[in-house]
């Protein structure tokens, strides 16, 4: 019965997201892509997450689950991604989830920021990488970095440099 809930929901949700993306609504900066690790088969939270940046207006790219790192990185720095958003069940162990990260960090450009969500117990924050607990810190995470956009305006994004780390 799990298994036909979520197939039926991710349809919902995928169908709104697209939607809305359709709609004429706005969009702006942040450029965000979604995606997991290989080890991460779940879709669930990665979509719900997608479903609130969509909300806020963002660009948005989904790579789906199971994306190699290097592919992530590969596909940030074609996109131009100012974030990369990425969730994390409990079924991926603390150390591979730490590991997968400061991989990715050294992959990406300085100013992507990588974003961290879901029940990992090993999500940590670190430079240049932020944990975002719940779906609704989503909003409030979004307003922060267009706010240091706008104070970093003419260039590629916020700098790295002055983002304070913020886990919620």
């Amino acid at each position: 019965q799990e298994h036909v809930f979520t197939e039926q929901f991710t349809t919902v949700l995928r169908s709104a997201i697209n939607a809305s993306q359709g709609s004429g609504f706005p969009r702006a900066r942040p450029r965000v892509l979604f995606g997991t690790f290989p080890q991460e088969p779940h879709a669930l939270g990665l979509m719900m997450a997608e479903a609130m940046f969509t909300l806020q207006g963002c660009l948005g790219v989904s790579l789906g689950v199971q994306t190699p790192i290097p592919e992530i990185a590969a596909a940030a720095r074609a996109h131009k991604a100012d974030i990369l958003a990425l969730s994390f069940s409990a079924i991926i162990p603390a150390a591979q989830a730490s590991a997968g990260l400061a991989e990715l960090r050294g992959l990406v450009p300085a100013t992507t920021e990588i974003w961290a969500g879901g029940a990992c117990s090993g999500l940590r924050p670190k430079p240049g990488v932020y944990v975002l607990r719940e779906l609704a810190s989503i909003g409030p995470a979004i307003e922060a970095w267009r706010a240091r956009a706008t104070l970093t305006e003419g260039s590629d994004g916020p700098s790295p440099g002055k983002t304070d780390q913020f886990t919620s």
